[in-house]
């Protein structure tokens, strides 16, 4: 849905990754059973814009088969829905079973993520809506940061996304829409920090990323320069950087001062507190084997944010210390509008004025709630059904935004 203010305007949805939607069937069943009943609870009469998710299987269904993808375009049209951005993270199941580290692969060594990645570029392309030339898809960043064992794999990875960038700018010459590829830092992953992220665009891309393209296609280094910038961007994910220790304004602002862009934001919150017996027995009870639940260790006078694999080691890493002083920040995605309490709180003022403020200015085009852990949350963050909760996290947004 468009959100318009004087000084601007952004295209505001959800990520389905929340639903099951393993298949082409579970695709048009999920737009029927929620993405119509969200759309028309918090768009009313408008066009409600979509999120949508597709796993490889999804994918090959719609790609595959003309009658398929006529269904998809039938039951958008049916229930007053468009698509204007994608979650290419999850490339298999995501819902319903144990992902874990699973859900980094195939990672971006693989020629299996850049034909998954190209394919559903193409799609998106496809689905645009008339008139609408631009569409964003978030993706892994790179690797899970532990599976990388050399600059061979490192030079792999660029490899792939210089390819994937000559790819989408092949669908642009031939469709006229320009999809744009961001990147999601993550905990524990290749890129993880704004310091990754940096180095990454004023360093890997124009050097050696730009010169793998250049082998590649016999183009000038200046030229896979531009290819690279002008389709590859950066999805800012507020959980993760709250887990990471940043805020979402400051990095934001810094991408923009650095000339990175940001083609779509994640509208999303952990939940954090202070390192207490009170606060450490709540965690204890969200602990869940199916995500990934990396989590930061922020000292108030100590060294940086120390990052742990999981909830369940970082519990047992500071429950013997003296941390009086520590914020522990897990990564599990939480409902924008509940409030945690008992020892707990929500990131949500990550969000804030000043970043609202920054994001209608224009320069990211796209806003996506993301909290996909409604089933795996404790009976008390889940006081409606996922339809309602996703519908009273749009109100938390649009109060912040419109007040």
């Amino acid at each position: 849905m468009r959100i318009v203010k004087q000084d601007g305007e952004v295209q505001l949805t959800y990520c389905m990754n929340v639903h099951p939607m393993d298949s082409g069937d579970d695709v048009l069943s999920a737009l029927d059973s929620y993405a119509a009943v969200v759309g028309a609870e918090v768009a009313r009469e408008q066009p409600f814009g979509l999120g949508l998710r597709l796993s490889n299987n999804a994918l090959e269904a719609f790609s595959n088969s003309e009658s398929a993808l006529s269904s998809l375009k039938k039951k958008l049209d049916e229930h007053n829905l468009y698509v204007f951005t994608a979650n290419g993270f999850p490339f298999g199941k995501f819902q319903g079973q144990s992902v874990r580290e699973a859900v980094y692969s195939p990672d971006w060594r693989t020629p299996e993520r850049l034909r998954y990645s190209l394919r559903l570029a193409e799609l998106m392309a496809e689905l645009l809506p008339a008139g609408v030339t631009y569409g964003s898809m978030n993706t892994l960043p790179g690797s899970y940061k532990s599976w990388i064992a050399d600059g061979e794999d490192y030079d792999a990875v660029l490899r792939n996304l210089a390819e994937m960038a000559w790819g989408l700018d092949a669908v642009r010459n031939r469709t006229g829409k320009h999809i744009w590829l961001a990147l999601e830092p993550e905990p524990k992953c290749l890129w993880e920090t704004t310091a990754d992220i940096v180095r990454l665009f004023e360093d890997d891309f124009p050097h050696r990323a730009a010169s793998l393209m250049s082998e590649r296609h016999e183009c000038s280094v200046s030229y896979a320069r531009r290819i690279l910038r002008g389709y590859i961007g950066v999805c800012l994910d507020a959980c993760h950087l709250a887990v990471m220790g940043e805020a979402l304004e400051e990095v934001f602002e810094h991408m923009h001062r650095r000339g990175i862009f940001v083609p779509k934001v994640h509208l999303s919150a952990a939940v954090a507190g202070t390192v207490t017996e009170e606060t450490m027995s709540r965690l204890e009870r969200m602990k869940n084997e199916r995500f990934m639940q990396q989590t930061g260790v922020i000292r108030r006078n100590g060294p940086d944010t120390e990052l742990y694999e999981d909830l369940s080691e970082a519990l047992a890493g500071v429950s013997s210390c003296d941390e009086a002083d520590a914020r522990i920040v897990p990564h599990i995605h939480t409902p924008l509008h509940i409030s945690p309490g008992e020892g707990l709180e929500s990131t949500r003022e990550n969000l804030s004025d000043r970043f609202f403020s920054e994001l209608l200015k224009g320069e990211t085009e796209h806003a996506e709630i993301e909290t996909y852990t409604f089933d795996v949350l404790p009976e008390e963050f889940r006081e409606h059904s996922v339809t309602e909760g996703i519908v009273k996290e749009f109100q938390w947004v649009q109060h912040r935004i419109y007040g």
